[in-house]
């Protein structure tokens, strides 16, 4: 448990240090495992972000601002 506790920190502090930054996505899902309204994307570097629905399709391609970690 004490290392999944420290991974998850790490984690957290990297992607705070990404807030602000705008990235091009590729939608993956149309859905994620905990939400049917909102959806899974990806950054060039493989990078999982989830963000809302909003029209949103598999293979499109788009901008998104990291607003929250």
């Amino acid at each position: 448990m004490r290392l999944v506790s420290l991974q998850k920190d790490i984690t957290l502090r990297k992607n705070l240090q990404h807030m602000g930054e705008t990235f091009e996505l590729l939608v993956e899902e149309e859905f994620t495992n905990s939400s049917a309204t909102d959806v899974q994307a990806r950054t060039d570097g493989g990078k999982l972000v989830i963000l809302p629905k909003e029209n949103l399709r598999r293979g499109q391609l788009i901008h998104a601002k990291i607003t929250a970690a």
